[in-house]
């Protein structure tokens, strides 16, 4: 077998030509294949033979400056000016620095809330009520009317108005006050001899009401701003009237200074003494004491009623005794209470520590209504039997109730069964089983709020915390499995078996086992145990799914076991299997077989490729049409297979050569593959006239891996490139097929 070696030409670094600027002329190299780069305005070159480089620099300008361009001109480096210095311009290396001295206001804001704003960088600053303002060079200066810098005189407000008073003196400043309109002018009271002050009221409203002021070192009480004073007595107290008069009271030994409701004036009242009590009034002091005859007592004790009818003391009695009367003689202590009688409406027994303990007899107990027969507990029923009814029985805070008319119920849990109303024979256990359950009979419900939601459904089985809890009306379901249980049961579904499954909403007559998963309450791995196990076996029309959930999953149908057998068996209707690609065999009832994703193609050339070969040069046949390739396998680009698995592939091909020139001593048909060249067909055109035809056609078995490639080749030697190979629409002269085998 010959080898085929293919040699690349040297890679040669391109030539410049030429320079194609913005403006100006197009710049080619002179004879000696030179170009001069020149510098320009403000740039200049430098070239660096020990790098063969060239650069290109901006030169000229000082630290700050920067280019400015010149209409019509040549820019060039300028530096940046302020007018009138209201800028700050540092220049340094690389850096330009423009500053003002601080931040430039735009408004300013005024008392009034209103902002002024000033008109072409003008802003006008005036003067106001009692003030004026003046300028100098660079500064605003504000001014306040010099009247009123008068230390004589006082400035006060008038109306919202300022006014000038006259000079202070020795008066006091005082400040009129309206019940109506508010706070009114300010004015002065004039200081007098003897420490009592003088009024002008003229500019104020008089306040009513009593004062005390004071008047040469005597207090003086007022009543409604008159001068007349009531005679203040020892030790008295002042108390304003009804009339707002005011009046002087004094107190003897004991009394109170006692207030009455209403218009009426308080006065002064003596404490009065009741059965057993006695009250002795002194200078400044009250004596209550009780006057009963008791008898003294130890610590602890009581005072009881005795035969003679007067107190005496009872010792306190031992712990857990109490005290019991007997029939004309005194109360004592005792250990062993005795009680006898029928407890009555209205009263009853209760321990508040201890136990009850029965040692003989039993606890009897009514029919059960809704008040008797019962046992409650904090308020609530625990047990009762539901009146008349006896073949029933509640246990638990509510459960049952006293107006259900059913048969042989039984309820063990808080609330459970609480609705019922005629259901017969429900069994619930558990806190809320079967809460809702009115009519509904047959019923069975084991865990917390099994079957919680359910009212009018019969013969439905819950088993787990909140099995069926959804349930409404539907009948003869098995839920079993906590919550998952008929978790999607919502109303009438009925006739389900569900096993840790919440089921589908709306179905009926289903069985569903099982959820798949890893979690809580799930499943990944079904075991079916039996010599014979039977899935879908009834003489009915339906679908078995298995495992057809979208999650990925292996499925293994039969064992390897030697002895084992696996039949698959159909009618009729066809036989497929399926991949995520689409359908992988179709087998019809008759024994016909396809492979619809199976590698298979048949390329053919649609053009004649001229003058190609006869001198031995190996060409690569253009098969660039398809027939078919059912795998997009096939490039019609590179005319090139490629495998897409690993396999044993069957190849065929027909080459039709034309203008075989009279001479030529050989001809080849080649298979190349990644792993090998196969050389399939060889002949020897010698005695072929001169433009004679000749077809070559052949057949291999290929190895290859997935990812390798196959096309075909053909030569003449002996002679001149003047061989075509013919190739026409139809494919019948030139083609290329291939196809997986195993």
């Amino acid at each position: 077998m010959s080898q085929i070696i293919q040699f690349s030409a040297n890679t040669i670094a391109p030539v410049v030509k030429k320079i194609i600027p913005d403006t100006g002329d197009n710049v080619t190299p002179t004879v000696a294949g030179e170009i001069n780069l020149a510098g320009g305005n403000l740039v200049a070159t430098t070239g660096v033979a020990a790098t063969n480089t060239v650069t290109v620099d901006v030169v000229g300008g000082t630290d700050g400056q920067v280019i400015i361009a010149d209409t019509g001109g040549v820019p060039a480096f300028a530096d940046i000016t302020s007018t009138g210095s209201t800028i700050t311009i540092t220049p340094g290396a690389h850096t330009l620095n423009l500053e003002t001295a601080g931040s430039v206001a735009t408004s300013y804001l005024t008392d009034d809330t209103n902002s002024a704003v000033p008109l072409a960088g003008v802003l006008q600053v005036v003067g106001g009520v009692n003030a004026s303002t003046t300028s100098a060079g660079n500064s605003v200066i504000v001014n306040v009317d010099s009247t009123l810098l008068d230390m004589d005189n006082i400035y006060m407000v008038n109306g919202g108005a300022l006014r000038t008073d006259t000079t202070i003196g020795d008066t006091l400043l005082l400040q009129a006050y309206d019940n109506d309109t508010g706070p009114g002018y300010t004015t002065f009271a004039t200081l007098t001899a003897g420490n009592t002050p003088t009024m002008d009221l003229s500019d104020s409203v008089t306040k009513a009401g009593n004062y005390i002021y004071r008047a040469g070192g005597t207090d003086v009480p007022v009543a409604d701003g008159g001068t007349g004073a009531s005679t203040l007595a020892a030790h008295g107290i002042l108390l304003g009237q009804g009339t707002s008069a005011i009046t002087s009271q004094t107190l003897t030994d004991g009394q109170l200074l006692i207030g009455k409701t209403g218009a009426f004036d308080p006065v002064a009242a003596s404490l009065s003494a009741g059965t057993g009590i006695s009250i002795t009034p002194g200078a400044g002091s009250i004596t209550i004491a009780n006057t009963l005859p008791l008898t003294g007592t130890t610590n602890h004790a009581l005072q009881v009623g005795n035969a003679g009818g007067t107190l005496t003391s009872l010792a306190v009695g031992a712990t857990g005794q109490t005290i019991m009367g007997t029939t004309g003689a005194d109360c004592g202590w005792t250990g062993s209470p005795s009680f006898s009688g029928t407890v009555t409406a209205g009263t009853g027994l209760t321990v508040t520590s201890g136990n009850a303990t029965i040692t003989s007899g039993n606890i009897t107990l009514p029919t059960t209504t809704s008040t008797i027969g019962q046992i409650v507990q904090n308020g609530n029923r625990i047990l009762h039997s539901n009146g008349s009814v006896t073949r029933n029985f509640f246990a638990g805070n509510l459960a049952g109730n006293f107006t259900n008319t059913a048969v042989a119920c039984t309820a063990v849990g808080a609330q459970s069964l609480k609705a019922l109303t005629n259901g017969n024979s429900n069994t619930m256990l558990g806190e809320q089983a079967g809460l809702s359950i009115n009519s509904g009979g047959s019923n069975c419900g084991f865990g917390q709020t099994s079957l919680a939601t359910l009212t009018t459904g019969e013969q439905n089985l819950g088993i787990g915390h909140g099995a069926g809890n959804v349930l409404a009306t539907g009948s003869y379901n098995t839920l079993v499995g906590h919550f998952l249980a008929g978790g999607a049961y919502t109303g009438s579904e009925s006739s389900n078996i569900c096993i840790s499954n919440a089921g589908v909403i709306g179905e009926s007559n289903k069985m569903r086992l099982g959820t798949d998963g890893t979690g809580n309450g799930q499943v990944d791995t079904v075991y079916l145990a039996g010599t014979n196990a039977n899935i879908s076996t009834a003489a009915t029309a339906g679908t078995v799914n298995i495992a057809t959930g979208a999650a990925a999953k292996t499925v293994t149908l039969g064992s390897t076991n030697t002895t084992s057998k696996l039949d698959l068996k159909f009618g009729t209707a066809d036989f497929s299997i399926a991949s995520a690609t689409g359908t992988v065999m179709n087998i019809l009832d008759t024994g016909e077989m396809t492979r619809p994703l199976q590698p298979a193609f048949l390329a053919y050339s649609n053009a004649v490729q001229s003058n190609v070969t006869g001198d031995g040069t190996y060409v690569t046949i253009a098969m660039n049409t398809e027939v078919y390739d059912q795998n997009a396998d096939f490039d019609t680009g590179t005319y090139t297979f490629t495998a897409p698995v690993t396999g044993r592939y069957l190849f065929s091909a027909s080459v039709h050569h034309q203008e075989i020139a009279a001479g030529m001593t050989g001809g080849y048909q080649l298979f190349v593959t990644s792993n090998r060249t196969y050389f399939s067909m060889t002949c020897n055109p010698v005695n072929l006239a001169a433009g004679s035809s000749l077809t070559l056609s052949s057949m291999i078995q290929a190895d290859m891996d997935a990812g390798d490639t196959c096309y075909t080749q053909t030569f003449i030697s002996g002679g001149t490139k003047t061989v075509d190979i013919y190739g026409a629409a139809g494919g019948q002269y030139t083609f290329f097929a291939g196809h997986l085998i195993c």
